[in-house]
């Protein structure tokens, strides 16, 4: 079964790692979620942290929305009330609930205590674990995926190398396994 993954804003601004999963998903290995919320604590996060400008992060958030339309949980199916996590995030997690994800992709994992997530049929999961997951599921495909990151890599050229440094901070192991292709 596919997995269906809800992807935090921490998984998202990273560019590489957004990419690959964006990626992944358009090679069948995965089906997106997230939210309204989270798509705007993206944007936020590319302009003050990252140094990206407003322009930019719009259309950085609005290419993953025409790319993926379905991936937006429908706000009036998100209910936050009862939630046992960090209140801050207990929008990503209901979020992920509406969505009817398996998977909730976070850097953020002691915001989300794993009872809480695991009672509702979702594992909570490091963006690293995650891609470890999809390698070892289906290797052909995900080594497909990436090969297509590379290739779509234009301006400036990327090769796998490349790809496995920039992904070496957030993903290692992961970095190393699909870098030695």
């Amino acid at each position: 079964m596919k997995p269906i993954a809800f992807i935090d804003a921490n998984a998202l601004v990273p560019y590489n790692l957004m990419s690959l999963l964006l990626t992944m998903a358009e090679h069948g290995l995965l089906e997106l979620r997230w939210s309204e919320r989270v798509l705007e604590e993206t944007r936020r996060t590319l302009v003050k942290r990252i140094g990206a400008t407003a322009p930019q992060a719009e259309r950085r958030i609005g290419a993953m929305r025409r790319a993926f339309p379905e991936a937006m949980v429908d706000e009036e199916e998100i209910v936050e009330e009862g939630l046992n996590c960090h209140p801050k995030d207990r929008h990503v997690l209901a979020a992920a609930v509406a969505g009817g994800s398996t998977h909730l992709v976070t850097v953020n994992l002691k915001d989300f205590p794993e009872h809480e997530v695991e009672r509702f049929g979702i594992e909570l999961v490091h963006p690293e674990e995650f891609l470890l997951k999809l390698l070892k599921a289906d290797p052909d495909g995900v080594h497909d995926a990436v090969d297509a990151e590379v290739a779509t890599r234009k301006n400036p050229p990327m090769s796998r190398r490349d790809l496995r440094a920039t992904l070496t901070p957030v993903a290692p192991t992961f970095a190393k396994l699909v870098g030695l292709r």
